[in-house]
C-alpha cells in the first residue's frame, strides 16, 4: 500500500511476522513502514552508510522508531521500520485543514522528541540527529512521539537552516541539534512553519520577526497559534518561548543541553 511518493523515494505500508520478521498476509502480524530512498542526500560511501545503519538498528529508546531491517538495491536503500498511525507532526500542524493538537498534546510531543535527542546526545559516543524537523517527528494513536530512524542516518540539514557555527566551520555538533530543536518548538507555539516562501518577504523566516515576542510574557500570546483559540496556560507558553529562544541562540555555549530542555518541559506536564 503506497502511503507517500516524493523526489527522494516512496513509502509503503505492509505487514510483517512479529518474531520471524518475514512478510505476513493482511490482518496478520504487525504493521510496518517500508521506505525506498535514493542515496543522493547522503554524502559518503555505501559502506559508511551501511555501518551507520547497523549501529542505529541496535539503538532502543521509547521515543525512537524501531528499525527492523534494511537492504541496498543499486543506488537505493530499503528500510523496514515501525509504523506510526498518526503520521508526522508536520502533517498535524500544517497539512490538516484544522489542527487537532491541543496545548497539552503539543507539550507532550515536544517532551518525547526532546527525550529522544537527549538519549542520543548522552550516549558514550554521542550521536547527532542532524535532520531534526517536524516531518521526522512521528506520532502513534495516543500522540506519543518517536523520531524517524532515517533522519539519524542522513548527512543533511533539512529545511530549518544550519546553526551559525556549522555555516562557519562545517562541523556539526550536538549544539546544532539543539538549534534545530528550537525551530520545532517555535512551530509548536505558533502553528507556522519556521520558513515559508509564501509569506511576505519580511516574515518568511519565522524567527526573524517573532524573536522580540519570546522574552516578554505579556506579548507572547500574540504569536501563539490562533488554532488553540486561547485554550492554553499563558505561563506555560512563556516557559516554552523562553527555552525556544535559548535553543536558537547564535552563540552555541548559551544553548542548553537537551537533558536540560527535557527538565524544563517535563515541569509543564
Amino acid at each position: 500500500m503506497l502511503l507517500w511518493r516524493g523526489e527522494s523515494g516512496c513509502v509503503y505500508k505492509g505487514r510483517m511476522h512479529e518474531h520471524y520478521l518475514t512478510a505476513s498476509q493482511p490482518g496478520c502480524g504487525i504493521t510496518v513502514v517500508i521506505k525506498m530512498v535514493n542515496l543522493k542526500g547522503f554524502q559518503g560511501k555505501k559502506e559508511k552508510f551501511l555501518e551507520k545503519f547497523h549501529y542505529l538498528s541496535q539503538l532502543r529508546h521509547p521515543n525512537l522508531i524501531k528499525l527492523f531491517g534494511y537492504s541496498f538495491i543499486e543506488d537505493r536503500v530499503i528500510l523496514v521500520s515501525e509504523f506510526m498511525c498518526e503520521g508526522s507532526l508536520e502533517y498535524h500542524l500544517f497539512t490538516r485543514e484544522k489542527s487537532s493538537l491541543n496545548w497539552k498534546t503539543r507539550v507532550k510531543v515536544a517532551i518525547g522528541a526532546a527525550r529522544a535527542i537527549a538519549f542520543l546526545h548522552d550516549l558514550g559516543k554521542p550521536v547527532t540527529y542532524r535532520d531534526f524537523k517536524s516531518s521526522n517527528i512521528l506520532l502513534d494513536g495516543d500522540f506519543n512521539t518517536k523520531l524517524s530512524c532515517f533522519g539519524l542516518a542522513r548527512d543533511v540539514r533539512g529545511s530549518y537552516g544550519a546553526a551559525p557555527e556549522y555555516v562557519a566551520t562545517g562541523q556539526w555538533s550536538t549544539r546544532c541539534d539543539v538549534y534545530n530543536f528550537g525551530a520545532v518548538l517555535l512551530e509548536l507555539i505558533t502553528g507556522l512553519r519556521i520558513y515559508d516562501p509564501t509569506r511576505p518577504a519580511g516574515k518568511r523566516y519565522l524567527m526573524h520577526w517573532v524573536k522580540p515576542y519570546l522574552n516578554d510574557e505579556k506579548i507572547v500570546p500574540q504569536i501563539v497559534d490562533t488554532g488553540l483559540k486561547g485554550k492554553y496556560p499563558r505561563n506555560e507558553a512563556y516557559e516554552v518561548a523562553k527555552i525556544c529562544q535559548q535553543c536558537r541562540s547564535e552563540e552555541p555555549s548559551l544553548r542548553p543541553k537537551m537533558c536540560e530542555v527535557v527538565g524544563v518541559l517535563e515541569k509543564l506536564l
